[in-house]
């Protein structure tokens, strides 16, 4: 999968509840970062349309990392949509994963929001990076 068909999927579940909040925006900055992806392409990417006609990853762990992605992305702005729900149901059964997992990841995604969680980080991913040339950030 091309790192910008991977922003451009974030950038389609960011306007899926209409207006991506601010905090989406700077979510989607910083996966373009981690990346690679010059800040023009990244102003280009969320610029455009986002139409869903995904081409997923191959590979289970960038599919696990897309959807983990996509799950930090509609957490960042603290609220969880139904349509971003729905959305976010459709591709993770795409993506391979079991309906009873998704059930079990969104009972914690809604704990999490309202804990006021809303980001999985681990610390010092830069340094993490230095040892895998794949961009998989947090994953490293």
């Amino acid at each position: 999968m091309s790192q910008k068909r991977y922003l451009q999927i974030l950038v389609y579940f960011a306007k899926a509840d209409t207006e991506p909040d601010i905090t989406e925006i700077e979510f989607i900055r910083e996966v373009g970062k981690r990346l690679e992806i010059d800040e023009d392409e990244i102003n280009e990417i969320l610029d455009s349309e986002a139409d869903w006609q995904p081409e997923l990853p191959k590979s289970e762990v960038e599919r696990f990392i897309l959807f983990d992605d996509i799950l930090d992305l509609i957490a960042a702005d603290s609220k969880l949509t139904e349509k971003e729900e729905l959305e976010t149901r459709k591709i993770a059964q795409k993506l391979g994963f079991l309906p009873s997992m998704v059930d079990e990841i969104f009972k914690n995604l809604r704990r999490r929001l309202a804990e006021g969680i809303t980001l999985n980080k681990l610390n010092n991913t830069a340094e993490l990076n230095k040892r895998n040339p794949l961009s998989y950030g947090k994953y490293n």
